[in-house]
């Protein structure tokens, strides 16, 4: 196996992905701070649509109303991704996920969906979902290789007029 394109992952506490950037960069994962919202602006930008993207408003919101749901990867000293959700009735609801694209391609999306959904089981909820573009082919592969089944798929969701999938994944198979 190719270890260059993997990461070090560390965790204060168990990660839910133990693996090995190149081993001179380790990746942990940390709740994350006001003070990184710049940073995750930085992703954020580096990873959607210029009518797709949250603004400092939504993360700040997020972030004050679900602090346990909101997790920054760290690698050295930058912040190379996040994830983001909330408590909807009885599950986790995804609502952003994102990796920079010079990190990209390292299985870090995976171990951050791993540990975004470790943080879910906290909260005793019966599954996950999100959303996905439907021609967002990389990410889907990734969650349905996850588990996540699609249970739905929402008419003009996006600002584009694209469709979403909607996607599940009982925390039973975790």
């Amino acid at each position: 196996m190719d270890t260059s394109s993997i990461a070090r992952i560390t965790s204060p506490q168990s990660s839910p992905c133990n693996e090995s950037l190149d081993n001179t960069i380790t990746c942990s994962f940390r709740q994350a701070m006001l003070s990184d919202i710049s940073s995750i602006l930085e992703v954020e930008n580096d990873s959607f649509d210029v009518k797709e993207r949250f603004n400092s408003e939504i993360f700040t919101w997020l972030l004050i109303s679900y602090p346990e749901l909101f997790l920054v990867l760290e690698c050295g000293n930058e912040i190379a991704g996040y994830a983001v959700g909330v408590i909807e009735a009885n599950r986790c609801q995804l609502v952003s996920i994102a990796v920079k694209s010079t990190y990209r391609g390292r299985r870090l999306g995976k171990c951050l969906l791993r540990a975004f959904e470790d943080k879910c089981l906290k909260f005793n909820v019966g599954s996950i979902r999100l959303e996905v573009k439907v021609s967002n082919n990389v990410a889907l592969r990734l969650y349905l290789s996850e588990g996540y089944r699609v249970i739905g798929k929402i008419k003009n969701y996006y600002s584009d007029g694209s469709d979403a999938l909607l996607l599940e994944k009982r925390l039973s198979n975790i």
